[in-house]
């Protein structure tokens, strides 16, 4: 093969390489995406569950009663959050998911029962609950930065 070939060749196969990695990576950011749409969802799903069974209960008895899910907790108002969800909420009430210290995730949902009653907030810490988030620490940690060698 002459010179001339080999050039073309290796041309050829460096776009397809480059190809390849771009498929690739935009595959990646969209099971990315759709992972953590479907997880935000999956909570979603579940407070809205909780948040009929308390409408359900504060419509018999009166009373919310304790959630059925042991990471969740209803509160009559937003004073009541821990102190850094509290903290979050103040500064941005419209948001219904929130970071908060040392790890801890959080997600909202307001519950306002039909005619004259106070509005009460489900809270659920997912920390413990999340797949994706956890993951995406360890996968940085493999990712080569500037304290690597090459």
């Amino acid at each position: 093969m002459t010179a001339r070939g080999h050039r073309l060749r290796n041309r050829l196969m460096l776009a397809f390489a480059v190809f390849a990695l771009a498929v690739a990576g935009l595959f990646g950011l969209y099971v990315a995406v759709f992972v953590y749409s479907v997880e935000d969802r999956f909570f979603d799903a579940m407070l809205e569950q909780e948040a009929q069974q308390q409408l359900d209960q504060r419509a018999t008895r009166g009373t919310w009663s304790p959630p059925r899910n042991a990471f969740m907790t209803i509160h009559d108002s937003p004073a009541t959050f821990p102190s850094d969800l509290k903290a979050a909420f103040d500064a941005e009430p419209w948001r219904r998911e929130m970071a908060g210290a040392q790890g801890r995730h959080y997600h909202l949902r307001a519950v306002t029962p039909d005619g004259a009653g106070t509005p009460g907030w489900l809270v659920a810490e997912v920390s413990q609950q999340l797949v994706v988030r956890p993951m995406r620490s360890q996968i940085l940690a493999l990712w080569p930065g500037p304290a690597w060698p090459w």
